[in-house]
């Protein structure tokens, strides 16, 4: 079983979904299991703003093309509170019988969030492994930066992205060139990418025992002249974990083919 997680409004559209799974030859599959508390998904979000349904439209059309034949549960958060992701984590860990993949595209700032409700979310993360389940989340699209340098380039620096730096959650790197049939490279905007694919080090959470050795590796082999920028956290929480083909999806949207790119495509698949 699987999921993906929404919130800001974003929804699907299911005659989208379905127009999708046609294009591309898909078996129909559409999503019954719908989670949205109190917001009401069918009045609200895209269908009145178009806009507003790129991000739960990309998600649930590729999440279900590449996990066919799986029963998928579309979970809105509505809290509207200084907690994103921990009302939802909760409610994961504290159903009786949750899907067991939940993909999250979304992401805040380190900085932004309280260390006790990173904490928290990371308890219910542990709670939710121990049962089997598997958090999966897009490491973000602005490298090391993270969303705020969209609008103001002075915003650059080290600015990990939560909650792809918890240490009980995989994060999703995104990747650009076998869509070409050419060499596979990280997602980058000064390469034609549309998004530079997001990483770093978590400035809260200490490098886990499973990625000691890499990191190590890591900075130890790196030549001089690619040796970071003074200012990330040394001994903190490495990701991306993984990476995924992140550049031109094909999504259906209002009925219109767009071509969308991110680690919100590549989590999901």
């Amino acid at each position: 079983s699987q999921s993906v997680y929404a919130a800001l409004d974003e929804v699907f559209t299911p005659a989208d979904l379905s127009s999708f799974q046609m294009t591309f030859d898909i078996p129909q599959m559409p999503i019954t299991d719908i989670r949205s508390g109190n917001y009401d998904i069918f009045n609200n979000g895209c269908f009145n703003q178009t806009g507003m349904c790129f991000e739960a439209n990309l998600d649930t059309q590729y999440i279900t093309a590449v996990g066919r034949g799986i029963n998928t549960t579309f979970w809105y958060d509505d809290n509207q509170g200084h907690s994103p992701f921990v009302s939802w984590m909760f409610n994961v860990t504290n159903d009786p019988n949750p899907p067991l993949v939940h993909s999250i595209s979304y992401s805040s700032n380190e900085y932004y969030m309280d260390v006790n409700e990173m904490r928290a979310f990371n308890m219910e993360a542990k709670r939710f492994g121990v049962r089997g389940g598997t958090v999966v989340v897009a490491s973000g699209d602005d490298g090391v930066a993270n969303f705020q340098a969209r609008s103001n380039p002075k915003k650059c620096g080290y600015n990990p992205s939560f909650p792809a730096s918890s240490p009980y959650v995989t994060a999703v790197g995104a990747t650009q060139g076998p869509e070409s049939s050419s060499t596979e490279i990280a997602c980058t905007s000064d390469a034609g990418g549309v998004i530079t694919t997001g990483g770093g080090f978590s400035t809260i959470f200490s490098t886990p025992s499973y990625q000691t050795s890499t990191v190590k590796n890591y900075f130890s082999t790196l030549p001089s002249n690619q040796q970071p920028a003074s200012g990330y956290a040394t001994s903190g929480r490495g990701y991306p974990d993984v990476a995924m083909a992140g550049f031109n999806y094909e999504v259906i949207i209002g009925g219109q083919q767009y071509m969308l790119s991110g680690t919100s495509a590549s989590a999901p698949v």
